[in-house]
């Protein structure tokens, strides 16, 4: 590829980028979690067998998943079981999981990390802007020198081609 063409994937690799990087896991235990926060968990082998039917997966002891409510020494989350794009966004289906709370061996809480993600964001309008203002100044002077001059005046005139009545 020649010139700007080649960096018209750049833009939609850092936006990629920015939205990938910015989350972390931290460890919490059953009493700080709170409907709707999604989680990792690592739950015991038996509990896997379980499970693995249900979620068909290669590693079905490590489940991601949003937490829909604790309840009677068990945990309720909703897991996805297939994800796909559907106009230009991801869209997963889910599927409600009960986790006996014994069966639960390690808990981590998604977090957003402002850090990373603010330089991730801000690295990313860093490129961005270099790049917009290097096809500025490579484009300086190059408006309209494909067009050649021209001497002539030319006045658009109507001519009706049906015969009048």
């Amino acid at each position: 590829m020649k010139g700007p063409a080649r960096w018209k994937a750049l833009p939609a690799l850092c936006a990629l980028v920015a939205l990938a990087g910015c989350y972390h896991y931290q460890e919490v235990g059953l009493d700080e979690l709170a409907p709707a926060q999604e989680v990792r968990i690592r739950v015991s082998i038996t509990q896997a067998e379980i499970l693995e039917e249900t979620l068909r997966r290669d590693n079905p002891r490590v489940i991601r998943g949003t937490v829909a409510q604790r309840e009677g020494g068990s945990l309720y989350l909703d897991v996805p079981v297939v994800t796909e794009l559907r106009v230009g966004r991801m869209e997963s289906l889910r599927q409600r999981i009960e986790l006996p709370e014994s069966s639960i061996q390690e808990l981590e809480r998604r977090h957003l990390d402002r850090g990373r993600t603010a330089l991730v964001i801000g690295g990313t309008a860093i490129v961005i802007g270099g790049i917009v203002a290097g096809l500025i100044v490579q484009s300086e002077g190059t408006v309209g020198e494909d067009v050649p001059p021209s001497d002539e005046n030319r006045i658009p005139i109507s001519i009706p081609l049906g015969g009048w009545r």
